[in-house]
């Protein structure tokens, strides 16, 4: 069986199945066709797997790629205050998480717990570089619609997922329809599942499964 994880790390690189008609040939291979149910609901997954791989190579990646690229953009500061550290007199900047980890624990623990009163002004102003750049982000989430993008993408990884899980339950009628959920869930990068093999022999055979 599939979980939603691996679903997801692997859709991307799933074949399509009208290039891989492997579980179609399989089963034809044995004298017989997939029932039309089964096959139904392969239609039903290529076509939604389709959307979400689309969806995803033409609107997602790009505008997620022109985000990151204005992130990345947001320039970094130091601070103008300084502190003295074995007479050296040293600045903190938000491109050190280390420093902005810091400075954010100092905020917890107060002025007459740190280093000195300098570091403590220094760990202040740090913690507003830091607020602006975070709002700064902020402002291009909003611009880029990325709440919207990825709340689209979801949906449509969910469709597939629940089209996959489907022919994955689904309970073969024919040794043609098992081969045919086999080749499936092979060529999706699933786990063949042993007790969904035998219910579904069970069920060939004509024995009460449920």
């Amino acid at each position: 069986m599939t979980t939603r994880r691996n679903f997801l790390a692997g859709l991307a690189a799933a074949p399509a199945f009208a290039a891989h008609p492997t579980f179609a040939a399989s089963s034809l291979a044995h004298g017989s066709a997939p029932s039309a149910a089964i096959c139904a609901l392969i239609a039903d997954y290529e076509g939604k797997e389709a959307a979400c791989a689309a969806y995803s190579a033409n609107i997602f990646t790009p505008a997620r790629d022109a985000w990151l690229a204005d992130v990345d953009a947001i320039p970094h500061r130091t601070t103008s205050l300084t502190y003295l550290y074995h007479g050296d007199a040293r600045r903190l900047s938000t491109d050190r998480s280390d420093q902005v980890a810091a400075a954010k624990t100092a905020a917890d623990i107060g002025s007459e717990g740190l280093y000195s009163p300098e570091y403590a002004a220094c760990c202040a102003e740090l913690r507003g570089l830091v607020d602006d750049r975070e709002a700064q982000r902020a402002s291009l989430d909003e611009l880029h619609g990325i709440a919207a993008l990825v709340a689209e993408d979801e949906r449509l990884s969910e469709l597939a997922y629940q089209a996959l899980q489907k022919v994955e339950a689904f309970p073969a009628e024919t040794i043609a329809d098992l081969l045919a959920k086999i080749d499936f869930i092979e060529e999706t990068g699933g786990q063949l599942d042993a007790e969904m093999l035998r219910a579904d022999l069970r069920h060939i055979n004509g024995e009460d499964v449920a």
